[in-house]
């Protein structure tokens, strides 16, 4: 009884240590060192790469249309560097960063003309119309002359047109067998002042006369110098004497009257001072304006 019970307790003392003595495997837990291992067959996870930057816009085109030569644009970008610009009659093209650009125009004179700002887009391109200059028109025949501020005028047919600033300008216009007129008139900034003249027809008055008397007279002569030499004997009437003498005085008279008719008819006619009346156009958003001034 003794020894069974002695080998029950050994039996059950290996059984408890064989039970609650060994060694457990497990995970590694969060608060432990190391990584859990990827469950077989599973990917490893490629790192994040940041997005790339944006690329720089790339530069407009500011197109500048002068209606003048004596221009100067002075433009500035909201990025990158301004430009001061002469300007030619048309368009001038300038690139720039593209945004918003700043323009200040002048005259070479210093007259402001525009400050304006644009928005320029990458890769296109912005118009502006420049004007800094009014016109002056003069319909009249085309063998008249006109001068503007003393500077001669070409005709397009009836027209003399100029290009001039805004202000004053004197205007004398002549025509063979006219009176002339001078006086002044204002040019407005973009609109068009526009002079129908109708001159008074020039009468040399006493001149015409003399020179018509001449030619009538020396005509009379010459023929009665001719007719006496067809009716008369050679030494009748004193001979050659007379009649040559008559066809000298006729033919002088006649040659000079036609030269002096000829001067009368094209001598230049005073010039009258005159109060011009002036029709001022413009077109306003497509629509016409017509104003009657005098000046």
């Amino acid at each position: 009884m003794t020894i069974f019970s002695r080998s029950a307790a050994v039996a059950t003392a290996a059984c408890i240590l064989a039970v609650f003595g060994a060694p457990r495997a497990h995970a590694a837990g969060p608060d432990e060192k190391g990584t859990r291992p990827p469950p077989p067959g599973a990917a490893a996870e490629a790192p994040a790469t940041p997005a790339p930057a944006p690329a720089p816009a790339g530069p407009g085109t500011l197109v500048l249309v002068a209606d003048a030569d004596d221009l100067v644009a002075e433009l500035k970008p909201a990025s990158g560097e301004g430009k001061v610009v002469g300007l030619k009659f048309g368009e001038n093209k300038v690139e720039l960063a593209a945004g918003e650009v700043a323009i200040s125009v002048s005259t070479k004179a210093g007259r402001k003309v525009l400050d304006q700002k644009v928005e320029v887009a990458p890769g296109g391109s912005q118009t502006v119309q420049l004007v800094s200059r009014g016109k002056l028109v003069v319909v009249l025949a085309k063998d008249a002359s006109v001068a503007v501020d003393d500077e001669d005028l070409s005709a397009d047919g009836d027209k003399f047109t100029v290009s001039a600033a805004p202000g004053t300008h004197s205007v004398v216009v002549q025509r063979p067998g006219f009176y002339g007129q001078k006086g002044q008139v204002e040019v407005q900034l973009g609109k068009t002042a526009t002079l129908n003249l109708t001159l008074d027809q020039f009468d040399s008055g006493s001149k015409r006369t003399v020179a018509w008397a001449g030619i009538l007279g020396g005509g009379a002569l010459v023929v009665g110098a001719l007719v006496i030499d067809a009716t008369t004997k050679f030494n009748e009437f004193g001979g050659d004497t007379v009649r040559w003498t008559l066809l000298g005085a006729g033919t002088a008279a006649f040659v000079g009257g036609t030269i002096m008719l000829k001067n009368a008819m094209d001598e230049e006619a005073p010039v009258r001072d005159a109060t011009f009346q002036v029709q001022v156009s413009r077109a306003p958003g497509g629509g016409l304006v017509a104003i009657s001034k005098r000046f």
